[in-house]
């Protein structure tokens, strides 16, 4: 009976070791995929935003204008477009209904760089990299001394659009198209 006994002890404790071993199995599958399932990671992704600008640039000299250029303070690659506006103005700079006529003032515009579109902008043909200049827009401009309490004043309104993607460039530049070496053109 002794016997009896030590073989039924035996199956008891070997029934409980299998069911606590398997206990032990299942809690650590369970924590081990809850565990995995909700792991965290971060990661820190920092950019920077591009930014589309330019500046006119030039000399003033005895009711001159020369070497007007305008500069890519963007930073990216940009196509540039300017439009010259001429106005007369009196003595206290307030702007005359007169208009300006071709016979009043002398301009030479740089037409191996820039074409005039059909809106009347005036476009640069390359790319303009960040922090570097058009060439001259106006080589020269001779404008009269003042005539009659009045004067003629000069103003170039620059304005700026990335490079890329060329739909873009298309879409909001309806007067230009963009070669195959990434040129402008007129339309």
């Amino acid at each position: 009976m002794k016997i009896l006994n030590k073989i039924k002890q035996t199956e008891f404790i070997k029934k409980y070791a299998l069911i606590i071993f398997a206990l032990v199995i299942v809690a650590g599958t369970v924590g081990g995929t809850i565990a995995w399932l909700t792991a965290n990671a971060s990661a820190d992704n920092n950019f920077d935003v591009a930014q589309v600008s330019c500046s006119v640039e030039g000399m003033t000299a005895n009711n001159n204008q020369s070497n007007i250029k305008i500069k890519n303070t963007g930073t990216i690659d940009e196509y540039i477009r300017a439009t010259i506006v001429l106005s007369w103005v009196d003595d206290n700079g307030d702007t005359l209904a007169n208009n300006v006529l071709d016979t009043d003032y002398s301009i030479q515009i740089n037409s191996v760089d820039w074409f005039k579109g059909s809106d009347g902008n005036y476009y640069y043909k390359e790319k303009v990299q960040p922090n570097a200049m058009t060439t001259n827009l106006i080589n020269t401009l001779s404008l009269p001394t003042s005539q009659d309490s009045k004067k003629i004043k000069l103003e170039i309104f620059a304005d700026s659009i990335q490079t890329d993607p060329k739909e873009a460039v298309l879409e909001a530049w309806s007067a230009v198209e963009v070669d195959t070496d990434g040129k402008l053109n007129n339309r």
